[in-house]
């Protein structure tokens, strides 16, 4: 007595697998499952490795992210440092032609 069972499957890609095989009861079912349960831990092990790559990127991204924050506060501080430069030479030149009113006065 045969029994006709489909199946379907993801494969590691996303995309889904049929497989269609007929099944006789005395243990043939057992083969089918030994190959899906293969199957499954091929696609958490490839699963495991995705998030390892994930977790090391995200680890990296960290370490850039640090950077980036270190050298925009550089950038920062020699922006305030010039402000306050610019903002000396104004008040000095202002002081300046405050000087030459009061002359001509």
């Amino acid at each position: 007595m045969k029994k006709e069972r489909s199946f379907v499957v993801l494969t590691s890609t996303g995309k889904e697998s049929f497989i269609k095989k007929t099944l006789l009861f005395s243990g043939n079912e057992y083969t089918i499952k030994d190959e899906l349960e293969a199957q499954l831990k091929s696609i958490q092990e490839e699963l495991e490795r995705e998030k390892e790559r994930i977790d090391e990127l995200g680890e990296v991204n960290e370490k850039l992210k640090h950077k980036l924050k270190e050298e925009n506060g550089g950038e920062q501080e020699k922006s305030g440092d010039q402000r306050e430069k610019e903002a000396i030479i104004a008040a000095g030149e202002r002081d300046r032609e405050i000087k030459k009113l009061k002359q001509e006065l």
